[in-house]
C-alpha cells in the first residue's frame, strides 16, 4: 500500500522508501491557482444552475398541484351529479384492483390417467 502526504513531503511508500522534500517549480504552483480559480468558476456555475432548476420545479409542483385540486374539483363535482355512476366505477375499479394484487391462484390441478 501506498501513502501521500499533504505536508510538502512528497510520495513515501513500499517501494520509495523516504524521500528528501523537494522545491515546487513556480509554473505547478501557477498551474494549481489555476485549477483552484477553475474550480471555484465551475462551483459557481453549478450552484447557478441548481438555484434555476429549484425554481423551475417549484414553480411546475404549485402549477401541478392546483391542476390536480381543480381536476378533482370537476370529479367531485360530477360524483355528485352521477352517484350511480360512480359508485358503479368505484366498484369495478375496486374489483379489478382486487383481482389483479390476488395474484395467482395456488390451487394445483392433478390430471388422471384412465
Amino acid at each position: 500500500m501506498s501513502d501521500y502526504r499533504t505536508d510538502g513531503e512528497g510520495f513515501i511508500g513500499e517501494l520509495g522508501g523516504d524521500l528528501p522534500p523537494r522545491e515546487v517549480p513556480p509554473n505547478v504552483e501557477a498551474a494549481e491557482g489555476s485549477a483552484k480559480a477553475a474550480v471555484a468558476a465551475v462551483k459557481a456555475v453549478a450552484e447557478t444552475a441548481i438555484g434555476e432548476a429549484r425554481e423551475q420545479i417549484s414553480t411546475l409542483t404549485s402549477e401541478t398541484a392546483k391542476t390536480v385540486q381543480r381536476r378533482y374539483g370537476d370529479l367531485e363535482a360530477w360524483a355528485h351529479l352521477n352517484p350511480a355512476r360512480a359508485l358503479g366505477i368505484a366498484a369495478g375499479v375496486g374489483v379489478v384492483l382486487g383481482l389483479l394484487l390476488r395474484g395467482r391462484s395456488t390451487r394445483i390441478v392433478y390430471a388422471r390417467d384412465r
